[in-house]
């Protein structure tokens, strides 16, 4: 068995231990989500707020994370599929920024720095409404 060292700031080393045929691997159904606001959101409003929002079909488990971070645990991939098609979200007016959940990293590890939008233009000359603009 292959043993793991961390060393968490302010405490001793703690030794863990890797699982072998103890764990499945979810992360297909999961999302692991971080509301860029500059202060601690009501986590219970932030999981009322995305429930009403997603309307999912299945069931989603909502665990608030340190940080305004959130992990999204959902039981059809069809309703994980659609709510990262339809973002970008915001929550109490500040962006809901997804990433996949990685096997392996923490989340302390992920970066929540890039999140897909729609972008509407009006106004383009003619001739510059080409399949390249």
């Amino acid at each position: 068995m292959e043993t793991f060292s961390l060393t968490p700031k302010g405490l001793d080393c703690v030794d863990l231990e890797e699982g072998f045929g103890e764990n499945v691997d979810v992360s297909h159904l999961c999302l692991l989500g971080r509301i860029l606001a500059p202060k601690p959101l009501n986590r219970q409003a932030v999981i009322k707020i995305v429930q009403g929002a997603w309307r999912p079909w299945a069931k989603v488990i909502i665990s608030p994370w340190p940080k305004n971070t959130f992990l999204f645990q959902f039981d059809d991939v069809e309703d994980r599929r659609r709510v990262l098609f339809e973002a970008p979200w915001s929550v109490m007016g500040h962006l809901l920024v997804f990433q996949p959940l990685s096997v392996g990293k923490s989340s302390v590890e992920m970066e929540f720095q890039w999140c897909p939008f729609w972008v509407q233009v009006h106004g383009i000359p003619v001739a510059k409404m080409t399949r390249q603009n």
